[in-house]
C-alpha cells in the first residue's frame, strides 16, 4: 500500500490498555496479644514450734507426826484448812536468865 498525498492521515485510538503498576508502601498496624496472668496462692504448712510450760506442785508427805490444832478453822481460797487463832491462849512468855540480873 503506498500513502498518496491527496489522502489526509487520520488518527485513530484504540481502547486503552490497563497495566497495574503495584507498589508497596509500610503502614503500621498495631496487634495486640493479651496475656492473662492468674496468681494462685496456696497455704504451705511451715512449722514454728513453741513451747508451753506447765509447772505442778506436788508435795510429798511428811516424814513426822503433824500436832493436831485445837481451833477456829476456816477454808481459804483453796479449799484447805487454815488455822485462825494461836495454839494457845494462855501462854506466857519466859524470861530469860540474862534479863534477870540487874
Amino acid at each position: 500500500m503506498s500513502c498518496h498525498p491527496h489522502c489526509p492521515t487520520a488518527t485513530v485510538f484504540d481502547p486503552p490498555t490497563q497495566v497495574v503498576n503495584d507498589i508497596y508502601d509500610p503502614q503500621l498496624v498495631n496487634v495486640v496479644h493479651t496475656v492473662e496472668v492468674t496468681n494462685s496462692h496456696h497455704c504451705v504448712p511451715v512449722y514454728q514450734h513453741c513451747y508451753q510450760y506447765v509447772v505442778k506442785e506436788e508435795f510429798n508427805a511428811p516424814t513426822f507426826t503433824a500436832p493436831t490444832f485445837t481451833g477456829p478453822m476456816h477454808a481459804n481460797t483453796y479449799g484447805r484448812q487454815v488455822r485462825t487463832s494461836g495454839l494457845s491462849k494462855n501462854k506466857t512468855k519466859k524470861k530469860s536468865k540474862f534479863q534477870n540480873k540487874k
